[in-house]
């Protein structure tokens, strides 16, 4: 995100400057942060290989590459000043992180007014058991039609064994990609449980009271600072004993969910996912509902 260089920083100038470097070293931590969502709009992010190539038949592996999708960070020590950049620049190359520039991102040597450093928004990888993957409107059979269009139908013939890695383990859709037709079967679904085997969580967004209708969401339309992953309005939880979701409403009383046309076309997509959890045997699984704000315009509007 671009910022506006920063005022002067005062603070530390009379400190000696290998204390001062020290500060901001010490202000850097692991670049582990919180759960964010990244939105799904790469090709090619499928690779297969072959190996063991003395047997008449090589095995291959089909592998989604979680890694080419990065993930910005924050990291505010770099619009201080010159000095903090450096630092900050430095850590980012100690813990192998991207960078990525932009013409309007920069901050101020507190030296020099006039001297402007352009400051790099800093990426790290994509964690699959952590991070939320989400899928625009087509984008999920985008990502289907990629890994089937490299497993060949004669796969069986020309490999002697396949194996699929995958790590994602949290996936995201609109809303509005509930009312594709192609999402009211259930061999969507257990599409979706072959090409993600390890999926244990499943968002589903809508929008807030008051927050415009639309078809699609993207980052620059609403709020994911406070998207309330850990807040859903409604958790579908799977009983593998029973075979079957159970309902929990937040606040436990429901409120009006029930009333909700969105909360009636989850409850038809958990009967649709569970029979592909059946066939799998699955332990666990959660379809959570989650409301999001659409952003302030910068008229207030």
């Amino acid at each position: 995100m671009a910022e506006s260089a920063p005022g002067e920083f005062t603070c530390f100038k009379r400190l000696p400057v290998e204390l001062r470097l020290q500060i901001w070293r010490l202000s850097l931590s692991e670049p582990e942060v919180e759960r964010t969502f990244r939105f799904f709009e790469e090709d090619t992010c499928w690779l297969l290989t072959t190996h063991n190539h003395q047997n008449s038949r090589p095995d291959a592996v089909l592998e989604f590459q979680h890694a080419k999708l990065l993930v910005g960070l924050d990291v505010p020590q770099a619009h201080v000043n010159k000095e903090a950049f450096e630092v900050a620049l430095s850590w980012a190359v100690d813990h192998e992180l991207d960078t990525s520039y932009s013409e309007d991102t920069s901050c101020s040597d507190e030296t020099s007014r006039s001297d402007e450093i352009h400051v790099p928004t800093f990426l790290r990888p994509f964690h699959p058991q952590q991070d939320v993957l989400f899928f625009e409107a087509g984008a999920l059979h985008k990502f289907f039609h990629e890994a089937e269009a490299l497993c060949a139908e004669d796969a069986d013939d020309l490999y002697a064994n396949t194996t699929l890695e995958s790590k994602v383990e949290q996936i995201a859709i609109h809303e509005n990609s509930l009312l594709d037709k192609d999402f009211s079967t259930s061999r969507t679904w257990s599409e979706m449980l072959d090409w993600l085997p390890h999926l244990s969580t499943l968002y589903i967004f809508t929008h807030c009271a008051g927050s415009p209708a639309s078809t699609s969401i993207s980052n620059s339309q609403f709020d994911f600072s406070s998207h309330g992953l850990d807040q859903p309005v409604a958790i579908f939880t799977w009983d593998p004993e029973w075979w079957q979701f159970k309902f929990h409403a937040i606040p436990p009383d429901g409120g009006d969910v029930h009333e909700d046309s969105v909360f009636q076309a989850v409850a038809e997509v958990s009967e649709l996912l569970r029979i592909a959890l059946m066939i799998r045997l699955a332990n666990k699984f959660e379809i959570r509902l989650v409301r999001v704000a659409a952003l302030k315009s910068e008229s207030g509007e």
